[in-house]
């Protein structure tokens, strides 16, 4: 099973130091998912994380899914950078690179495989500052990409966690989705790299299935699927796990190794259960994200302080996989 989610746990101080809601996470990951071992997580994918809560996701997942303080079951696999700003580097323009991916595996189902180079395993996703439309914010995320084998070596898996920025951040709306048709095609091409029956690529691709209604300006009013689904759907032979298609947090499996799949959809109903007047899902997020949600996210309902985990709903799917 793999699991992904967007945690939105790299932004600022205050974010980084109130991280109860990774642990909000991993309860409701132990209440859905791995209860009666029904569905224990293989691979966890995660983006918007920083070392710091990559490591604090993989400490509280252990502990809520095997019931033991002192598990260490997942580790982190593929890390992120450190520190609040998760600054990698620096392009030759100046423009900050952002590598906020990770790769957490359960030790007790999967193990290394022989795969990229260190270096390797990120792919920058990037475009030239001067297509920005404020290149002095961050411009350029990372894909993280790890080869997985299970525990019995009966099975293999390449998996990606992908976080791309919005084609809005382009001055040209149709600039960004055609940069993100590029950048599907160079995860697939990178996967290519490591044969196996199963790839897996995952994560908040802020894309949906067809073109926008901003492409229109563009002229590409009559174009029935983004560049980006059309490349890993049309060109590859991946298929979306998650339906609504157009949902910006997805699932691509290759061929036919999809099993089964679904998302949390009754998250953000559970967040506002029993809300206070005129509260909103986007309250609760924005105490949380300030830092501030272990004193005042009751203040916006129950489910704010109890529930919350992120601005994004997890994704997982089943997956079939083979030697």
């Amino acid at each position: 099973m793999i699991v992904s989610i967007n945690l939105a746990e790299t932004f600022n101080a205050g974010d980084n130091a109130e991280q109860r809601e990774i642990g909000n996470f991993a309860r409701r990951l132990e209440a859905q998912l791995a209860a009666g071992g029904q569905y224990m997580p293989d691979v966890i994918l995660l983006q918007e994380v920083n070392a710091e809560s990559a490591d604090t996701a993989a400490d509280l997942i252990s502990e809520y899914l095997y019931g033991d303080a002192g598990s260490t079951a997942f580790r982190v696999a593929v890390a992120p950078a450190a520190g609040e700003s998760s600054v990698f580097g620096h392009g030759s323009s100046g423009v900050r690179l952002r590598r906020e991916s990770a790769v957490l595996i359960n030790t007790t189902t999967m193990k290394d495989g022989t795969g990229l180079s260190d270096e390797r395993m990120y792919l920058a996703l990037r475009d030239d500052q001067a297509d920005m439309r404020h290149p002095e914010k961050w411009a350029w995320n990372h894909a993280a990409t790890h080869r997985l084998v299970e525990e019995d070596d009966t099975g293999r898996v390449v998996v990606t966690s992908v976080h791309m920025v919005k084609s809005k951040t382009f001055k040209k709306f149709s600039r960004g989705t055609y940069k993100k048709g590029q950048w599907g095609k160079a995860i697939a091409d990178l996967q290519a790299e490591m044969p196996t029956p199963t790839h897996v690529i995952a994560g908040d691709f802020n894309e949906d299935s067809t073109c926008e209604p901003q492409d229109e300006d563009a002229g590409l009013s009559a174009c029935p699927m983004s560049p980006l689904w059309n490349q890993l759907t049309v060109q590859r032979s991946y298929q979306p796990a998650i339906t609504p298609a157009r949902k910006i947090d997805q699932v691509f499996v290759e061929s036919d190794h999809l099993v089964a799949a679904d998302w949390d959809r009754s998250y953000k109903d559970e967040v506002m259960a029993g809300a206070a007047a005129k509260k909103t899902f986007a309250d609760c997020d924005d105490l949380w994200v300030a830092g501030n949600g272990r004193e005042k996210a009751s203040t916006v309902s129950p489910g704010c302080a109890s529930q919350y985990y992120s601005d994004h709903a997890y994704t997982w799917a089943l997956v079939a996989v083979a030697p």
